[in-house]
């Protein structure tokens, strides 16, 4: 699916590590020389701009992907990469976020997100989730621990797929990163579809972490529909 209005830079993702946008290694490479392992881009690892399709009716976001030495696991699952991969450019899969296929269902990510959407999971079954909630990360790289301090262009991609749901009336629920979301994408703070979790620190999508947002999530991956 194509993005009207702006370029995908993921298009030019090196097929080989480390996975980094040549317009972003600049960046990453000043910031790396100056913070200590907790802080450290990883590379190596595959980043996540985003999970699922952006047309979605519900948009979730996010900090940046986090890491630990179990994420290598990823990288022993061909079809988890096709996935990936295909993510990246928005071409179609079987489930668009890719992380709740249960056939990749021992991976760290798939653990992770699976945790933090359990409840509509349980309530909406799998494929409904999948084909109907997207999330966006502010910051595409893994890292142990995220405080800012670094931009990379590629992130306006994110901040542009952001907006374009918000045009057409997406639900927005913001889950960590808050003050950083607010900063980029200030339409967010006058948004009327949009939520915030009470405790961003467990990061579920949960009726009792997102009371006001969560029984129109709900509604909206049920219907399948943007407005």
């Amino acid at each position: 699916m194509a993005i009207p209005g702006l370029e995908n830079p993921w298009r030019n993702l090196p097929e080989h590590p480390p996975f980094v946008l040549e317009i972003d290694r600049p960046a990453v490479h000043r910031f790396n020389a100056k913070v200590g392992d907790a802080l450290k881009i990883h590379g190596e690892l595959l980043p996540e701009p985003y999970v699922g399709d952006p047309a979605a009716p519900v948009i979730l976001l996010n900090l940046n992907p986090g890491f630990s030495e179990a994420d290598n696991d990823f990288y022993r699952d061909h079809r988890l990469l096709e996935a990936h991969r295909k993510n990246l450019l928005h071409e179609p899969t079987e489930y668009p976020f890719y992380f709740l296929n249960p056939g990749f269902d021992r991976t760290s990510g798939c653990l992770w997100w699976d945790n933090r959407l359990k409840q509509l999971i349980a309530t909406a079954g799998r494929v409904n989730v999948a084909e109907n909630v997207c999330c966006v990360e502010y910051f595409p790289y893994h890292s142990m621990h995220f405080r800012g301090g670094v931009q990379v262009p590629s992130q306006e991609y994110s901040f542009h797929l952001v907006r374009r749901a918000m045009e057409r009336g997406a639900l927005v629920v913001i889950m960590r990163g808050k003050r950083f979301w607010l900063d980029r994408v200030q339409q967010l703070s006058a948004y009327q579809h949009c939520h915030v979790l009470k405790n961003p620190q467990r990061v579920t999508i949960s009726e009792g972490n997102c009371p006001d947002g969560y029984p129109r999530v709900l509604e909206r991956v049920m219907r399948g529909e943007t407005g």
